[in-house]
């Protein structure tokens, strides 16, 4: 059985369907997004060309490259090409940035939860209004 989309915050055990969560559209692309009071599990889809600039932020981050191709730079370490299962770890405060070469399906987890980029996630297990 599969959860409604209106699952609010505070949190209860659910399975959900990765087909019964909303999409969401942003400047990155789009996302579907699970999250919880202290972990944020991103689905997404990032366009060939975007550039995501140099930047840190205190939530540690793993990056998992489903499809498609990425240049990725975490901190100082050189620029590394990434595909298909490729997985980034990126720890809280550590700059990086990324160069999106191909279209990309990528799965994210964020601790804690990416309230910055997805707000209505801090009152809603999808992060929709």
């Amino acid at each position: 059985m599969t959860s409604p989309v209106t699952a609010p915050l505070p949190l209860s055990p659910h399975i959900y369907h990765l087909a019964n969560i909303p999409v969401l559209k942003g400047k990155f692309g789009q996302a579907q997004i699970v999250s919880g009071t202290g972990l944020m599990v991103i689905w997404g889809e990032v366009g060939v060309g975007l550039e995501v600039p140099r930047h840190a932020h205190v939530n540690e981050q793993v990056t998992w490259i489903l499809e498609g191709s990425v240049d990725y730079q975490v901190g100082d370490g050189p620029v590394t090409a990434c595909g298909p299962g490729s997985v980034i770890h990126v720890p809280p405060g550590v700059p990086h940035q990324s160069w999106y070469r191909g279209h990309c399906k990528l799965v994210e987890i964020f601790n804690p939860p990416r309230y910055d980029m997805y707000p209505a996630a801090a009152t809603h297990i999808h992060g929709v209004r």
